[in-house]
């Protein structure tokens, strides 16, 4: 074995890694661990660094002045529209909430504005008057009505009720007139729609759409099947029943949707891009189906 060993070391160039043990052929020497540095620790280059921030939108890993550490880089792409506000990176490398006046939410209704009030989302009712959509009018009270007084009215046959709908003269008489179809006074069929504990047939002739035990029309109730009250769809609504709202449903702001997310008046289906940690998500529009993987 030895004569074997030395005439490997004969042909071998001087400082080959070969070397020759008493009883032992040719042993490589054991391959360098490859150094791994925290946070904090000198280095020569990013790679030599081991830390990382898998969900941090602001940091990335960086060897610093021979010191591993992070440098600053604002990843936060996509907001959360129609919330008031925006997410900032800060020097720290931790990431805030601040105020976006120009963030306006969008709730779908022409008669319900959209404003930003000290960073959070709020919806006055629109002045009673004409629409800002151009179509019909205010009440001033949230609703879109077809009239305000009887000369908005374009059949001059017709007269302008209390409730805004323009109706035949029968319908401001303070009688019931059942022949024409109210079912209560000056209210039902083709007049304006009954108050809670009116007589009713239908839940049409209902001012909450629900025509209840003893032909009575009803008031609003989360579990009525009908979208009244301060609902935002069907028996949803963060306000009127504490209950979030399914994609397509309608809503005013975020809170009213369980993604989180609300455009134009209509709950969003999560998805990646959109600002949220919502759905499937591992985290921040990241991880889970569809989605590129968090960092």
């Amino acid at each position: 074995m030895k004569d074997i060993c030395a005439a490997i070391l004969a042909v071998a160039a001087v400082g080959s890694a070969f070397t020759c043990a008493s009883s032992d052929p040719y042993v490589p020497p054991p391959a360098e661990e490859e150094e791994c540095r925290e946070e904090g620790e000198a280095c020569s280059s990013t790679e030599e660094c081991c830390i990382a921030y898998p969900y941090d939108y602001c940091k990335k890993t960086a060897c610093q002045d021979g010191i591993c550490g992070f440098v600053i880089t604002s990843k936060l792409k996509h907001q959360r529209r129609g919330d008031c506000s925006k997410h900032v990176c800060l020097t720290d490398g931790s990431y805030a909430t601040r105020p976006d006046p120009a963030d306006l939410p969008e709730n779908g209704n022409p008669c319900i504005l959209d404003e930003c009030t000290d960073g959070v989302p709020s919806f006055p009712a629109a002045p009673k008057g004409p629409s800002p959509d151009g179509i019909g009018f205010c009440d001033g009270l949230f609703h879109k009505i077809e009239c305000i007084t009887t000369a908005d009215c374009e059949d001059t046959a017709l007269t302008c009720s209390p409730g805004g709908k323009c109706v035949a003269p029968s319908c401001v008489n303070g009688a019931v007139d059942t022949d024409r179809g109210e079912t209560d006074i000056d209210c039902g069929g083709a007049c304006d729609p009954c108050p809670a504990g009116s007589r009713c047939s239908s839940g049409a002739d209902c001012a909450e759409g629900v025509c209840g035990p003893g032909n009575t029309c009803s008031e609003a109730r989360c579990d009525d099947g009908v979208k009244n009250g301060e609902e935002t769809d069907i028996d949803c609504g963060a306000v009127a029943c504490k209950s979030l709202c399914d994609e397509g449903d309608g809503c005013q702001s975020v809170a009213d949707c369980w993604s989180t997310v609300c455009l134009a008046g209509v709950c969003q289906v999560p998805r990646c891009g959109d600002g949220i940690w919502n759905g499937p998500e591992k985290g921040w529009d990241c991880g889970g189906p569809g989605c590129h993987p968090c960092e």
